[in-house]
């Protein structure tokens, strides 16, 4: 299953162009499967072994259909970078790659940094909390009468 899914990922994230990934979302393909995934949650939680096989081989199916969806979009893009280089233009679409690449780690460089902000904001709330009972300790210390000088 993890390898199917690592297969999804790469294909979701190298092979298809943002065309393609806006097509997939508006045809609604994304949300069967994921109906199908609660119905396996359900599955788990006392349906019979007939119900379970079925799911299993329902999920199957869709996983080759996905495949061979795959399979057909890796060869519609290998013709397409073939035309690309065709008419001498691989080296707009290495750069397109390389960009695309760039911007992959910055955002994840920014949400990095977002997180880190979070925390060091959050740690600076907290010493100043402690600084504030501090102070406050401090105050009500001088208030109190000292019975050690008696």
């Amino acid at each position: 299953w993890e390898e199917r899914e690592d297969e999804l990922d790469f294909f979701w994230e190298e092979v298809l162009n943002d065309e393609w990934r806006e097509h997939f979302a508006q045809s609604g393909i994304l949300e069967s499967v994921a109906e199908k995934d609660a119905l396996l949650v359900e599955s788990e939680n006392g349906f019979s072994l007939g119900d379970l096989t079925k799911r299993f081989c329902e999920v199957d199916n869709r996983v080759n259909t996905l495949r061979s969806s795959i399979a057909s979009l890796a060869d519609e893009c290998a013709r397409y970078q073939a035309e690309v280089e065709r008419v001498g233009m691989s080296g707009a679409l290495s750069l397109t790659k390389s960009l695309r690449e760039e911007l992959k780690e910055m955002e994840s460089q920014l949400v990095e940094a977002k997180s880190g902000e979070a925390m060091c904001r959050r740690k600076i709330e907290m010493i100043q909390e402690q600084l504030t009972n501090n102070t406050g300790d401090d105050s009500m210390k001088e208030h109190v009468p000292n019975d050690n000088n008696v």
